[in-house]
């Protein structure tokens, strides 16, 4: 079982990009061997529920500015909070999970306050579901 956790606010942009990812891929993977959550802006409120179902592996989606190109997309290695666009503390997360954390990044363009994504990213939906696959099923 892999789980995987979208992670963001809606109403700040682009930040809200993790949530919306995984929405997407929960339509078009059909796998019974992973279950996406909603984390929004606390993740840590699924702990329970993510220890529950036992995984192997955590994918956590998040909006991540390491000052790439919008819609970059990267696996984060170096899980300093000072990239992340949230409070929590990702090293903390990692130790009450009973497995394995992948912290998958999005370079957001804009997380100023609103609902839409911004234009960049909205351009690259397509690409970086594609990459999203990818690292969760490698």
């Amino acid at each position: 079982m892999i789980v995987v956790v979208g992670v963001g606010n809606r109403l700040r942009k682009d930040d809200g990009i993790g949530i919306t990812i995984v929405e997407e891929l929960k339509k078009e993977m059909k796998n019974t061997e992973i279950e996406f959550l909603l984390g929004e802006t606390v993740p840590e409120n699924l702990i329970k529920k993510i220890n529950d179902l036992k995984p192997k592996k955590v994918f956590l989606i998040d909006a991540v500015d390491f000052s790439g190109k919008p819609g970059d997309v990267i696996p984060i290695e170096n899980q300093k909070d000072s990239g992340f666009t949230h409070k929590l503390s990702y090293n903390l997360f990692s130790k009450l999970l009973n497995c394995e954390l992948k912290i998958i990044g999005i370079q957001p363009k804009d997380i100023d306050y609103g609902e839409e994504l911004s234009d960049e990213l909205e351009k690259k939906m397509d690409q970086i579901k594609k990459k999203m696959i990818k690292f969760i099923l490698s």
